[in-house]
């Protein structure tokens, strides 16, 4: 009876051998993240020909907003800054943009008509200045204070 189970033990090995492979499939190749060519945006603005801190307070401005968009239509970067900083610049791949620029109030609330700017070419390395001025005339008439 030993000799059967041993040989049972033995043939129950074997074939349990058999049926154990292992495979190994090698991991595809992974290819390295495409370099995207950049070019910069760089608005500068001031308030009724001035630049300084007076100007923005006579707005009832205590920022600026910028908003980018493709050509499709879809927001590409949105930038915010002081005022009385009078520049903002954002990081764009090349490409054609729209950009919509506002004076905003503390609450980020528009202080200002808006200012649209079309066409704006950004190649590899390039930096595009644009220059604005948002004139007394250009403040909403419920947010200009007077001075």
């Amino acid at each position: 009876m030993r000799r059967l189970v041993a040989a049972l033990c033995s043939l129950g090995c074997s074939y349990a051998c058999l049926g154990c492979t292992v495979g190994v499939e090698p991991l595809p190749e992974v290819s390295p993240p495409a370099v995207v060519a950049q070019g910069e945006l760089s608005i500068t603005w001031t308030v009724n020909g001035d630049s300084g801190s007076s100007a923005c307070a006579l707005a009832g401005a205590d920022g600026l907003e910028l908003v980018v968009t493709d050509e499709n239509g879809a927001t590409v970067a949105v930038a915010d800054a002081a005022c009385d900083a009078n520049e903002v610049t954002v990081s764009l791949p090349e490409g054609r943009y729209e950009a919509r620029v506002t004076l905003t109030d503390a609450r980020n609330a528009p202080v200002t008509v808006e200012k649209p700017l079309e066409a704006l070419d950004v190649t590899e390395g390039s930096k595009l200045n644009v220059d604005l001025d948002f004139p007394l005339g250009s403040v909403l008439p419920d947010r200009r204070r007077d001075g």
